[in-house]
Protein backbone atom coordinates (compact mmCIF):
# COMPACT_ATOMS: atom_id res chain seq x y z
CA UNK A 1 0.00 0.00 0.00
CA UNK A 2 1.41 3.38 -1.02
CA UNK A 3 1.69 6.25 1.44
CA UNK A 4 -1.13 8.77 1.12
CA UNK A 5 0.16 12.36 0.94
CA UNK A 6 -1.77 15.63 1.28
CA UNK A 7 -0.22 18.78 -0.19
CA UNK A 8 -1.58 22.03 1.26
CA UNK A 9 -0.47 25.17 -0.60
CA UNK A 10 -2.24 28.24 -1.92
CA UNK A 11 -0.06 28.29 -5.05
CA UNK A 12 -1.76 25.99 -7.55
CA UNK A 13 1.27 25.69 -9.83
CA UNK A 14 3.46 24.51 -6.95
CA UNK A 15 0.81 22.03 -5.78
CA UNK A 16 0.32 20.47 -9.18
CA UNK A 17 4.04 20.28 -9.98
CA UNK A 18 4.89 18.64 -6.66
CA UNK A 19 1.93 16.28 -6.93
CA UNK A 20 3.00 15.21 -10.41
CA UNK A 21 6.54 14.47 -9.25
CA UNK A 22 5.34 12.41 -6.30
CA UNK A 23 2.80 10.54 -8.42
CA UNK A 24 5.64 9.58 -10.78
CA UNK A 25 7.06 7.73 -7.77
CA UNK A 26 3.76 5.87 -7.42
CA UNK A 27 2.60 7.73 -4.32
CA UNK A 28 -1.07 8.55 -3.66
CA UNK A 29 -1.21 12.34 -3.68
CA UNK A 30 -4.10 14.70 -2.95
CA UNK A 31 -3.97 18.50 -2.97
CA UNK A 32 -5.91 21.38 -1.43
CA UNK A 33 -5.42 25.14 -1.63
CA UNK A 34 -6.06 26.34 1.92
CA UNK A 35 -5.84 25.47 5.59
CA UNK A 36 -9.60 25.13 5.93
CA UNK A 37 -9.73 22.77 2.95
CA UNK A 38 -6.99 20.71 4.61
CA UNK A 39 -8.96 20.42 7.83
CA UNK A 40 -12.06 19.38 5.88
CA UNK A 41 -10.04 16.85 3.88
CA UNK A 42 -8.43 15.14 6.87
CA UNK A 43 -11.88 14.68 8.37
CA UNK A 44 -12.72 12.53 5.33
CA UNK A 45 -9.46 10.59 4.84
CA UNK A 46 -6.40 9.54 6.77
CA UNK A 47 -3.00 10.69 5.49
CA UNK A 48 0.47 9.36 6.17
CA UNK A 49 2.17 12.67 5.31
CA UNK A 50 0.91 16.25 5.10
CA UNK A 51 3.07 18.83 3.31
CA UNK A 52 1.86 22.14 4.69
CA UNK A 53 2.75 25.60 3.39
CA UNK A 54 3.41 28.11 6.17
CA UNK A 55 2.42 31.36 4.42
CA UNK A 56 -1.14 31.18 3.13
CA UNK A 57 -3.99 33.68 3.20
CA UNK A 58 -6.70 33.06 5.76
CA UNK A 59 -5.69 30.20 7.99
CA UNK A 60 -1.90 30.02 7.64
CA UNK A 61 0.15 26.85 7.98
CA UNK A 62 0.97 27.31 11.68
CA UNK A 63 -2.69 27.94 12.53
CA UNK A 64 -3.71 24.96 10.41
CA UNK A 65 -1.22 22.70 12.18
CA UNK A 66 -2.39 23.96 15.59
CA UNK A 67 -6.01 23.19 14.65
CA UNK A 68 -5.05 19.72 13.41
CA UNK A 69 -3.20 18.99 16.63
CA UNK A 70 -6.08 20.32 18.73
CA UNK A 71 -8.61 18.12 16.93
CA UNK A 72 -6.65 14.92 16.35
CA UNK A 73 -3.59 14.70 18.58
CA UNK A 74 -3.61 11.79 20.97
CA UNK A 75 -3.82 12.84 24.57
Amino acid sequence: MNPRILIVDDEERFRTTLAKRLEERRLDVFTVGSGMEAIDEIQRRLYDVIILDIKMPGLDGIETLAEMLHRWARK
